[in-house]
Parts: C-alpha cells; sequence; structure tokens
C-alpha cells in the first residue's frame, strides 16, 4: 500500500479486530515502509502481508486533515499584525462560526472536506483560539499553532 503525504490522513481506516479494536475506538494510520520490519522480527516467511500502523482515537484524522485545510500547518511567516489568535485566524481566513456541523455532513467528496474543516473551526473555539486574550506566538503559523497547543493541552500539576 502506498499513500502519498497528501493523502495520509484520509487513509485512516477504522481498526476492526482483536481486543484493541473491541475495546476502543481506535483508526489506523499508514506509517511508513514496513517490509524491512518483516525481516527485523524474523517472519518474513510466515507472513502474507504486513502494515505498520499508527493508531489514533477516530476522528483525530478528519479534525487534523481539516487543520491543515485551514493552514494552520503551513511554516509561512506569521502575517504582520497578527498578535492575537483571532487576527491570526481572520488572517488565514477562518470562519468564526461553522457554517454546517461535521456531524449533519456526508462522508465523501466535497462533503467530507467541509466536515472536517467545520469540526477544526469547532476545535479551534475549544482551544480559545477565538480569545481576544491568546497571545500569538512563534515566527510561522505552525509554530504559532503548536504553542497554541502546547498552551492548551498541557498536563496539570498532578495530572
Amino acid at each position: 500500500m502506498r499513500v502519498a503525504g497528501t493523502e495520509l490522513l484520509r487513509a485512516a481506516q477504522p481498526l476492526s479486530g482483536g481486543l484493541l479494536g473491541r475495546a476502543l475506538s481506535l483508526e489506523v494510520l499508514p506509517n511508513r515502509d514496513a517490509l524491512p520490519y518483516a525481516a527485523l522480527y524474523g517472519i518474513e516467511d510466515q507472513a502474507t502481508t504486513f502494515f505498520r500502523g499508527t493508531l489514533r482515537y477516530q476522528g483525530w484524522s478528519e479534525l487534523m486533515d481539516g487543520l491543515v485545510a485551514l493552514g494552520l500547518t503551513q511554516p509561512t511567516p506569521t502575517p504582520a499584525g497578527a498578535h492575537v489568535w483571532p487576527q491570526l485566524l481572520d488572517c488565514l481566513g477562518v470562519p468564526r462560526a461553522a457554517s454546517a456541523s461535521a456531524s449533519a455532513l456526508g462522508a465523501n467528496g466535497t462533503r467530507r472536506a467541509d466536515a472536517a474543516r467545520a469540526r477544526a473551526a469547532a476545535a479551534l473555539r475549544w482551544l480559545g483560539a477565538w480569545d481576544e486574550g491568546a497571545a500569538v506566538a512563534g515566527g510561522t503559523v505552525v509554530e504559532a499553532f503548536c504553542a497554541l497547543l502546547a498552551s492548551r493541552l498541557r498536563y496539570g500539576e498532578g495530572d
């Protein structure tokens, strides 16, 4: 299985079967070339297929795909004058309110992309990116996004 980097997030599949598949709601993304690992594990003669993947909770890939579509993972310079997150999001053309609920949209084509962007917009609201006091940190958009995630998702004392 070969997946272009631009299609990776859309290649995620629900993990089905096995204990993890039954116990947790996970998805699996292909993760690089698995073939060298068959020999490393000594199973190249027994395995008819071999796959290396990354596990995430279901919905993670769609959410990340939406954040990518909104431009938040670009290594482009942070726009001049974008000192707080609402200004940065306005510069990127991110809508303040999602026009459609992610759950109300279909699962393919443009509707899937719209659903991913709507979910990403809702996540940005949850992260506090529309708060006027949320300062932009970092010289590029992706650095600013990483700083926002780090500030909002860090463990608290005792976690």
